[in-house]
């Protein structure tokens, strides 16, 4: 049977419900003892399940279950270990921590947790017997401090999907203030209803240019207008109508439809 230790929390930290029991491969403390080998994590799992089933793989004070005058029977718990789990890095424990153990550990009353093993005369690891608190770390398990890597997986996992939810939700409106852009310029009377959608694409990639088209935009129609390619001259009770195309023309061109149609007029005599 041996007992070594790994490093707690930072004063304040938060303590995590999953802490790093036994490293995986070859080990010798820092103590010299060993070493100690992790061939096989399934099967001390395995091992050490019954103590799980039966509520006795628990986590004490400076290994007073074992060190205790009284044969550990008045030790006090700092936690039971719930569940284990085999990883790269050797075999994790979920713990269900006392509320005084939590408040020692934040406080940095102890500074780490060290397993109890059994082990055979070759220091192959066989079962887990449980852990204790103390200010003795000994064997290269992950600190408490850090966290629990499978936490940090899912949690940058759950912060990269916000991430592009967020991204999503600030295109939509993006792109709904471009097209409210478009229509205020088709109800200045200065873009067609037929040129909307070659707008809301221009303003979605080339900014700069739309911006400069918002600002040079003549008005093309009457404030109010259907949109349907209509001006009417600004002088006389015989003013006429451009059709589709001329005000398409105007448009183009960067004409005012009613200098255009006044100047048509003249020309004509009459209409177009």
């Amino acid at each position: 049977m041996a007992a070594h230790a790994a490093v707690l929390p930072e004063a304040g930290g938060a303590v995590p419900p999953s802490i790093h029991l036994l490293p995986a491969g070859t080990v010798t403390g820092t103590d010299g003892r060993g070493p100690y080998r992790l061939d096989d994590p399934a099967a001390v799992i395995a091992a050490t399940q019954p103590l799980i089933d039966q509520g006795r793989l628990r986590v004490d004070y400076g290994h007073a279950s074992l060190l205790g005058a009284d044969g550990g029977a008045g030790a006090e718990n700092a936690g039971f270990i719930r569940a284990l789990e085999a990883r790269p890095d050797g075999i994790w424990a979920t713990v269900d921590w006392t509320d005084d153990a939590r408040r020692k550990i934040a406080g940095r009353a102890y500074q780490a947790v060290s397993p109890v093993f059994e082990h055979d005369p070759d220091g192959r690891i066989l079962r887990l017997l449980g852990a204790g608190l103390t200010n003795k770390p000994n064997l290269p398990l992950v600190a408490l401090s850090a966290e629990d890597p499978a936490v940090a997986a899912h949690s940058l996992g759950a912060l990269t999907a916000r991430l592009a939810e967020l991204g999503d939700r600030i295109a939509a409106l993006e792109h709904a203030r471009t097209e409210a852009e478009v229509d205020r310029l088709i109800g200045d009377g200065r873009a067609l209803p037929a040129e909307r959608a070659t707008l809301v694409a221009m303003a979605t990639r080339m900014p700069a240019e739309f911006a400069a088209l918002q600002q040079s935009r003549p008005v093309l129609l009457p404030l109010g207008d259907s949109g349907l390619g209509t001006a009417r001259a600004a002088h006389g009770a015989n003013a006429r109508r451009l059709d589709p195309d001329s005000v398409a023309v105007c448009a183009a061109l960067g004409l005012d439809p009613a200098a255009f149609l006044a100047t048509a007029t003249a020309e004509t005599g009459g209409g177009l």
